[in-house]
């Protein structure tokens, strides 16, 4: 939903403390094209006040490698943890199962499976029009996946108008592609606008509710929190306020989530109910076992901040800020952060200014890690004209370094969120005549353009425009 408001606004509008770490330098740096870093910034402190009630649910995920324990961060006290909940074993990101595409023209969505060498596996895996595959239950027009693939070995999409999670069987049988196995609604459903889910045991699953309800009677209806709840019968476990963090006269507005280096990674997109008032991107590490905030990462000059990726070997995690929609000075608001999780306590390591790039705002809602043995900081971003006149733009950048390249341009609002397979780069392009996803070398160096290869169409039965590529 959130995204269907950012694209109303944009078109309009074209007619806390920080972490430290003593032994390292007290500033992150900040890169532009041309220079070496400088900038201002850096953080001081821990995580701050900010109270986060409630029970901690029992275990933790067990899974794939991706984001492994090593030492938790401190910091400040971030708020109560509530009774309850065995403590054991730090949560981790499961191994991916396969490749999934998200296909909206905003009004109706489909999801497609694709072939991981290039070109779809299934075409009509789940639809939003009812029918046989889909038991009569059916999608809204804004549909995301996790930030990260998810435990349980089932493609989860979180429906944000609609105000649930589905499970999708994606090999029931051999006569049938894709089931339906759940539709799971979210506590306080579309009105609280779910915007992600980390599932950390057969019971236990954390979702970000964006919107708040000032009407609200009932902490399970308040919104703008992490809400804990069983993904299983819908049954709320606990609420996770993060109201503490938020700056003055905005709401907290948690965002996207995913598991670094064994906790909970929340961005907070920090804007206020109107949406014409930002405040500074934050960054909330949450102790699963506990439910309670370790620390928190303020993300200086940075506004609307939202997507993130974790690179797990170096401890590293990216967000996307997209700076202040409206504002004159957008994209000197917009870049990427490189956070630090390896020290304890986290830290803001180096923000990558938009100026690194073609100057102009970046693509808030997504960032895309990826890392190889001989391009270790290698990651992909986006970027837009926020009037919806210019092109998109796509680029390969060093997050070490802030060089970077730019792989392929687009028409206005049309280049997605990418996924990367071996040494081959998936581009959604949502050009409503011929609706592609566009395939890419990127085998070579991080400062080489990649090749284009090949495109096809994801959703060859229903010709809905690719958004959304991730590994589910």
């Amino acid at each position: 939903m959130r995204r269907l408001l950012v694209l109303g606004f944009a078109m309009a509008a074209g007619a806390a403390v920080g972490c430290d770490d003593t032994p390292r330098t007290s500033k992150p740096v900040f890169l532009t094209a041309g220079s070496g870093g400088g900038g201002s910034g850096g953080g001081l402190g821990g995580a701050g006040a900010g109270p986060s009630t409630g029970s901690a649910g029992a275990g933790a995920a067990t899974g794939g490698a991706p984001a492994t324990g090593g030492s938790s961060a401190t910091g400040g006290a971030g708020g109560m943890a509530g009774a309850g909940g065995a403590a054991g074993a730090p949560p981790a990101a499961p191994p991916p199962v396969g490749l999934a595409s998200v296909n909206s023209d905003y009004s109706s969505t489909t999801v497609s499976l694709l072939n991981p060498a290039g070109g779809v596996m299934v075409s009509d895996c789940i639809a939003s029009s009812a029918g046989s595959q889909s038991n009569s239950k059916t999608l809204s027009g804004d549909v995301v996946l996790p930030s990260q693939p998810q435990r349980g070995g089932l493609l989860v999409l979180v429906d944000r108008s609609y105000g649930n999670l589905t499970f999708v069987n994606t090999t029931p049988t051999p006569n049938a592609d894709c089931v339906i196995h759940s539709q799971i609604a979210v506590p306080g459903g579309g009105k609280l606008n779910p915007h992600d889910v980390v599932i950390v045991s057969d019971d236990r699953a954390y979702v970000t509710r964006y919107n708040a309800d000032p009407t609200a009677s009932s902490v399970q209806q308040m919104g703008n929190d992490v809400i804990v709840m069983n993904q299983t019968t819908g049954a709320y476990i606990s609420r996770i306020s993060l109201d503490g963090y938020a700056a003055v006269g905005v709401l907290a507005r948690p965002d996207r989530a995913l598991i670094a280096n064994g906790l909970l990674a929340v961005s907070l997109n920090q804007v206020d109910a109107a949406f014409s008032t930002y405040g500074d991107g934050v960054v909330v590490l949450i102790n699963t076992s506990t439910n309670q905030v370790v620390a928190s990462v303020p993300l200086p000059n940075l506004t609307n901040c939202e997507g993130m990726d974790y690179i797990a070997s170096s401890k590293t995690l990216l967000v996307a800020c997209g700076g202040g929609y409206a504002s004159s000075n957008q994209p000197l608001q917009s870049g990427i952060a490189v956070i630090d999780l390896a020290g304890t306590p986290a830290r803001l390591d180096k923000i990558i200014s938009s100026m690194a790039f073609d100057g102009r705002s970046l693509d808030f809602s997504w960032i895309l890690a990826a890392p190889t043995s001989g391009a270790p900081s290698r990651a992909f971003t986006g970027s837009t004209d926020p009037n919806f006149i210019g092109p998109d733009a796509l680029f390969q950048f060093d997050f070490g370094s802030g060089a970077a390249v730019q792989v392929t341009t687009g028409p206005s609002f049309t280049l997605g969120q990418p996924a990367v397979s071996g040494d081959v780069l998936f581009v959604p392009e949502a050009i409503s005549k011929a609706p592609r996803v566009q395939l890419f070398d990127v085998s070579g160096a991080v400062t080489a353009a990649p090749v284009a290869i090949s495109t096809f169409s994801p959703d060859q039965d229903h010709s809905l425009p690719p958004r959304q590529l991730a590994w589910y």
